[in-house]
């Protein structure tokens, strides 16, 4: 009995996350988006003298926000003024930040492959015949 015990608690400890780690993934996900949006707005910003992109905006255009009163207060929002070129780059960020992630990912994959367990069952090889395709 002492043996399964033993081996439960030597399998549960193997199989738990250091705390640090997660602490390191997060780092390295608010870096990679920040990293992601400064290389956007760079992307941008050499668009703007070769064209490459297909697409490119003139630096004055944007959504202009109406001033905003607080009912009761004599506090007023506004107005504001968003450019493009702000939410441009924040789509382009979404794109490049996934694209980072996806080559963190395919990376991380390809170093640390997955490895059957004790408890694990070996994947299961079929023949495909003409009938199933």
């Amino acid at each position: 009995m002492r043996g399964r015990s033993q081996l439960r608690e030597s399998t549960l400890k193997r199989k738990q996350i250091n705390p640090v780690w997660r602490g390191i993934g997060c780092i390295t996900l608010v870096a990679l988006t920040v990293g992601g949006y400064f290389l956007a707005g760079m992307l941008l910003d050499l668009n703007q003298r070769e064209r490459f992109l297909p697409f490119s905006l003139p630096p004055s255009v944007g959504w202009a926000i109406k001033a905003i009163h607080v009912p009761g207060t004599p506090t007023t929002f506004g107005p504001y003024f968003i450019p493009a070129s702000l939410l441009v780059q924040l789509m382009v960020t979404l794109v490049v930040a996934l694209l980072l992630y996806t080559l963190l990912t395919i990376l991380y994959s390809a170093l640390n492959p997955v490895r059957l367990g004790e408890t694990d069952a070996p994947p299961v090889r079929r023949k495909i015949t003409k009938k199933q395709r």
